[in-house]
């Protein structure tokens, strides 16, 4: 379990309780969003909506792949053994598993500097992604959560984390890399089950400088 949630929470790039203690009533499969309430929150002092994320298709084939173990709307995504949530460690120690010495919690950091390098993508769409708070006059302005704009964000670093894409720094060193022309590729799954879902994978067709792939057809 530990594993599908940490690919989940990096793809999110949430917060790893976002993800340990989702329960089923917060996403909806056929609109492609998970909604988080506000009370669940990190900022839920400073702000009056939820937090949305748009499901990339990865996201949607690990959810795919948990939704025999569900119960009803309010048992965990991402359960323990015992049924409660996935324990707070259990991302940690999967990655100090594979070598690194590091937490979730970095990827969120990998996301910010990733965006902010090497793609066109501004800076209130990457904030928002993050479940930041836009403060000041810009935040009291701003009427939107640009969820087409993210849509977009997400499926690039999507894209990025699969290896579809190649980092455009030299010292970048990804985490795993895929093949995109196997027809078991996550991507290409995921791509048949939003398409089985309604899901409108043309509408999110990128321009090249965004960085985004997009598989032929």
């Amino acid at each position: 379990m530990a594993p599908l949630a940490l690919e989940f929470t990096v793809l999110a790039a949430g917060r790893q309780y976002e993800t340990r203690e989702a329960p089923w009533s917060e996403f909806d499969l056929r609109a492609g969003l998970w909604t988080i309430p506000v009370e669940r929150l990190k900022t839920r002092k400073t702000r009056k909506e939820p937090h949305c994320v748009v499901l990339t298709p990865p996201m949607l084939v690990i959810l795919d792949r948990l939704l025999p173990l569900k119960a009803d709307e309010t048992s965990f995504v991402f359960p323990s053994p015992m049924g409660g949530p996935l324990g707070a460690t259990a991302m940690r120690q999967l990655l100090y598993q594979f070598g690194y010495e590091s937490s979730p919690h970095g990827f969120r950091r990998s996301f910010k500097t990733w965006a902010s390098e090497q793609t066109m993508f501004n800076r209130l769409e990457v904030e928002l992604a993050l479940a930041h708070v836009i403060r000041g006059v810009e935040g009291v302005y701003l009427d939107s959560q640009l969820l087409e704009r993210r849509a977009l964000l997400g499926q690039a670093w999507a894209d990025f984390c699969l290896g579809l894409t190649p980092p455009k720094a030299a010292n970048v060193v990804p985490l795993w890399r895929s093949n995109a022309t196997n027809k078991d590729h996550p991507l290409l799954e995921a791509r048949r089950r939003q398409e089985a879902y309604g899901y409108n994978t043309r509408s999110r067709r990128s321009r090249h400088n965004h960085g985004i792939s997009v598989l032929a057809n």
